[in-house]
């Protein structure tokens, strides 16, 4: 119990982490463009830290495929190791007919 609470709490200080770099870099590289280019990217320098903040949260969530390989993943080990055929459909590329 003690590991994995030392796994979560090291996961929850690189997503701060991540969230703090990219919410830096965000707001330098917006902060350097000219006024000029910005008003032709549809932003004000008001914005910037709001788009940098937005910027920061959409880093630290997991893509809708890592979400999907995590639940596969844990399908896989709550099975047994046998992955429940509907898990396995979110895994498969090739296209299915429908049946009549």
């Amino acid at each position: 119990m003690f590991l994995a609470n030392l796994i979560h709490l090291a996961r929850k200080a690189a997503l701060g982490i991540k969230a703090h770099l990219t919410f830096h870099r965000t707001t330098r590289e917006l902060t350097g463009l000219s006024d000029h280019t910005l008003r032709d990217i549809g932003i004000s320098r008001i914005d910037i830290q709001s788009i940098a903040r937005a910027a920061a949260l959409k880093a630290t969530r997991p893509s809708p495929a890592a979400a999907a390989s995590r639940q596969i993943a844990s399908a896989h080990d709550l099975s047994g190791g046998a992955k429940p055929a509907t898990l396995l459909a979110l895994n498969d590329d090739a296209p299915r007919q429908m049946a009549s």
